[in-house]
């Protein structure tokens, strides 16, 4: 049955199941991901915070500023995508 369901649905279910087992644990929700630690992974007083991580709105946001900030008008998408390149450069 599970070979058969897309991997994403796969791995929510058996993630719910150790959950329900205690085996996993979710410290709780930031934006609209949820993030999970196995139990005795990580330091307890670490195991509990979420991560350090802005969600994709606030980087989106903060890279709309700095297209504006360089460029000193209103921008396109297309200088918004410019912007990304130039804060990082191919290696």
């Amino acid at each position: 049955a599970y070979a058969t369901r897309p991997l994403g649905d796969t791995v929510k279910k058996v993630v719910d199941l150790l959950c329900a087992r205690g085996v996993v644990s979710s410290p709780g929700r930031e934006g609209g991901a949820r993030y999970y630690v196995a139990v005795g992974a990580l330091r307890d007083d670490l195991a509990h915070t979420l991560p350090d991580e802005p969600s994709r709105r606030a980087r989106v946001t903060a890279l709309v500023a700095r297209a504006v900030e360089r460029l000193g008008r209103a921008v396109r998408f297309i200088d918004v995508v410019e912007q990304a390149r130039v804060d990082n450069p191919p290696a």
